[in-house]
Parts: structure tokens; C-alpha cells; sequence
């Protein structure tokens, strides 16, 4: 037995506990004698009762913990996944076949499954940590709710006004096409094509460098030919096929984008035979800057792929090392907090009690 607080009444409101016990009775109602009016009046709780709220919420824990371990399971990863792919190759038929087939009864049928694995995962993590910023996986978690939010919005608005060709209509068939955005899950289960994506995406950062550049480069030249070659005379020979390809800033640079992304100077043979320095410059152009910036671009993105994917995984196995070590220092607290026998050992029973608080 144990004493815990509890607000009552009246003093001579019945236990908690075992009822037929007269000192339970007789200790009781000196306890409610010698309370202060302003101060809470006292219960016996029975321990089983406590041992009974324990053991629940354990049981509550190793549930929660066993469920959780299945939704990241291989097993049902591979499962998502081949959903995943099913429903992209059924929008692929739904967008070329559109009548061959009652397709919303697929797509609906496709909802149901990912809105219960994303209710279900939602349960098991609590909404407020599933969509925490700081949570590791929040931008796939945010990827999931907005799809499977908008799918079942387009569903909603579909039976309530139909399939008409009113504006909200056409925003809503716009919406849909965001479930093509639900391949990019792949990625997340595929260990080497994540490692690659991810690689490429902290590589936008050198890409953008080089776009500035090349931005910059363009630009100048650009402003060198408008002033050569783009404002001749209409008596110059090919006057008009200059004033076309460089008439202009924004016409020069996308002439000269064109010639870098797509090295052809075949269009210009005429121009290039009169102009001699405008084809040495076309020539030197080429080279330096569609095959040097390419080379550059590709060896870039290229270390830096390779480079931040390697701190990647080092911050990945630094990350792990914390958390083992985490988790045996909690372990290491948690077993000297079990009661042990005379001889120092530990029942297997208590150990049981506590293996689902090991987080």
C-alpha cells in the first residue's frame, strides 16, 4: 500500500483499495480528521492497482514500439515502394489512355492505402513530431501530407461539383498532377540512388557559381559584338542575318548560349567568310567556353558530389556513434535502477518491463 492525494467531498467518502480492511478504514479516518480544510484529503491506493497502470502503459509502449519497427521494416518499405511504382505506371496509362480504362477507381483505391500508412505513421510518431522542422525526416513526412492532402481535397471537390470545366476544376486537375511527385519516394528507400540525389542536390550550389559565370561571360561578350558586328550599316554585307543573331543584348547572349549549349557554326559559313575576326572569335568562343565551361561544370558537380556525399556519410557514422552511445549510457542508468537479488542478479521478468523504454 501506498498514500496518495485525492480531492473528496465529504471525509467519509469510501477507499480505494481493499475496503473490508479495518486498518485501512481506522487510518483513513485519522487522515481525515487531521487534514487542514484548505489542504487535499488522503486515499490508500492499492499497489496492484499502480503495478496494473505500469504494466499497461508499458504494454502501451512495446506496442507502439513493435509498430513502429514494422513501418520501417524492409519488408514493408519494399511494399510502399512497389505501390509507389505501381501508381506511376497508372498515371502513365491514365495521361496516354485516358478511356481505356476507369482509372479514378484505381487512383482512389491508391489513396486509401498511402492515407492509411500516413494516418497510421502519423499515430505512431504524434502529428506535432511527424511534422517537426527538426524531425530527420520532415521533408519526405511534409511531402506525404501535402500529396495525400490534396488528393483527398480533389476527391472531396470531384463528387461535390463534378467533373465540370469551371476554374476550380481546372486548378484542381493542375493539383492532381502532384501524385507524379510521389516517385521521388523511391529515392528514399533506395540507399545508392539516395546517396546520388542527395550528392546532386548539395552540387546546385556549384552549379549555380558556374551559371553566374557563364551569365557574366555571356553578358560581356554580348555587348562586344552588339557594338561590332549587330549595328552595321543596311548596305553591310549580311547586315540582316547580324542584326538578327546580334542586334540586341538578350538576342546576342541567346546566340551565343545556342552556340555553347550546341556547337554548329554551319548557319554562319556565309557571314564567316567575310568576317574573318568574327569567325576567329566564333572559333576561339567554342572552344574555350563551350568545351572548357562544360568541362568545368562536369568537374564540379562532379567533386562535388563525391566530396559531400563522403561528409555526408561521416556526419552519417558520427551520428550513429552518438546515438549508440547514447543509448548504452541509458541502458547502462536504467539497469542500475532495477532491483536486484542478494547475489546481484537481475529477474528476467523486471528486464522485460523495461526493454520498451529503450529508445
Amino acid at each position: 500500500m501506498r498514500v496518495s492525494p485525492e480531492r473528496q467531498t465529504s471525509p467519509s467518502s469510501p477507499y480505494v483499495g481493499d475496503e473490508d480492511s479495518d486498518s485501512d478504514n481506522a487510518r483513513n479516518s485519522l487522515l481525515g480528521s487531521a487534514r487542514h480544510p484548505n489542504q487535499p484529503s488522503y486515499k490508500l491506493v492499492n499497489s496492484t492497482d499502480v503495478e496494473g497502470h505500469g504494466e499497461s502503459e508499458a504494454c502501451e509502449a512495446q506496442w507502439r514500439t513493435s509498430a513502429l519497427n514494422l513501418t520501417n521494416s524492409v519488408g514493408f518499405q519494399i511494399v510502399m515502394a512497389l505501390l509507389i511504382v505501381c501508381n506511376a505506371v497508372v498515371i502513365g496509362l491514365e495521361t496516354d489512355l485516358p478511356t481505356a480504362m476507369h482509372w479514378d477507381t484505381f487512383e482512389n483505391a491508391f489513396l486509401a492505402v498511402f492515407t492509411i500508412e500516413l494516418i497510421v505513421r502519423m499515430c505512431l510518431i504524434g502529428c506535432q513530431e511527424f511534422l517537426h522542422p527538426y524531425h530527420p525526416e520532415f521533408c519526405w513526412n511534409l511531402l506525404d501530407f501535402l500529396i495525400v492532402a490534396c488528393g483527398c481535397i480533389d476527391v472531396v471537390v470531384a463528387k461535390l461539383r463534378g467533373h465540370g470545366s469551371s476554374p476550380i476544376a481546372t486548378v484542381f486537375r493542375i493539383v492532381r498532377l502532384l501524385r507524379i511527385l510521389r516517385i521521388f519516394k523511391i529515392v528514399r528507400f533506395l540507399k545508392q540512388l539516395y546517396m546520388l540525389a542527395f550528392g546532386f542536390v548539395l552540387a546546385l550550389e556549384a552549379v549555380f557559381w558556374v551559371s553566374v559565370l557563364l551569365t557574366i561571360i555571356l553578358y560581356t561578350w554580348s555587348i562586344v559584338l552588339v557594338r561590332t558586328v549587330g549595328k552595321l550599316a543596311a548596305d553591310q554585307p549580311h547586315s540582316l542575318f547580324l542584326h538578327e543573331k546580334f542586334g540586341s543584348i538578350s538576342r546576342s547572349m541567346l546566340t551565343l548560349f545556342e552556340l555553347f549549349s550546341q556547337p554548329n557554326v554551319q548557319p554562319y559559313e556565309a557571314v564567316l567568310a567575310t568576317y574573318k575576326l568574327l569567325g576567329a572569335f566564333l572559333i576561339v568562343f567554342i572552344i574555350f567556353e563551350s568545351f572548357g565551361m562544360l568541362a568545368v561544370l562536369t568537374g564540379v558537380i562532379s567533386d562535388s558530389m563525391f566530396a559531400k556525399n563522403d561528409v555526408r556519410m561521416e556526419e552519417d557514422r558520427f551520428r550513429k556513434a552518438q546515438r549508440r552511445q547514447k543509448l548504452l549510457l541509458k541502458c547502462e542508468a536504467m539497469y542500475a535502477k532495477v532491483e536486484k537479488t542478494e547475489s546481484g542478479e537481475v529477474l528476467k521478468s523486471d528486464l522485460e518491463q523495461i526493454l520498451p523504454q529503450i529508445k
